[in-house]
């Protein structure tokens, strides 16, 4: 039996702490990485935050990439301001919204190596490459370095 039902929802519970906290990180990265590209838009501060809250709410969890959104976040992020996502994506965006699987492929091939060597030299899972050559998985920002850099 519990009692005392009156103060349940007085004290946030850890986990209520824990997600606020997750959330306003989480702004806080997306506004070191996607305020001043907006803004170049002409949407006012207050745009952008009530969007960044409703794009939070709706789109949770949301995993980070190096602070970056994952590349169907950022479609939609994009699209949420309505810019072309071409228009503001990075080399990293536009490669893995691009037909990355074939890039991988390609230059796996060019080097002539198996995905096993591919992945030995660059340190990478077998799987990883698998994959990404398969379209089941994009290459994380890090891997894509690995990749082509």
């Amino acid at each position: 039996m519990r009692y005392n039902n009156h103060f349940d929802n007085q004290f946030p519970s850890a986990g209520n702490i824990e997600f606020n906290v997750y959330k306003e990180t989480l702004k806080k990265s997306m506004k070191e990485k996607y305020y001043k590209i907006v803004t170049d838009f002409e949407f006012s501060e207050e745009e952008y935050i009530e969007n960044i809250e409703i794009f939070i709410e709706v789109h949770f969890p949301i995993v980070l990439d190096e602070g970056y959104l994952s590349p169907e976040h950022f479609k939609t992020f994009c699209g949420l301001f309505m810019i072309p996502y071409t228009e503001i994506a990075d080399e990293y965006y536009l490669f893995v919204l691009g037909d990355y699987a074939k890039a991988i492929l390609d230059k796996r091939k060019a080097l002539d190596y198996t995905q096993k060597e591919l992945a030995k030299e660059i340190n990478i899972s077998i799987v990883d490459i698998y994959k990404f050559e398969s379209y089941l998985k994009y290459p994380t920002r890090k891997q894509y370095k690995k990749l082509f850099k």
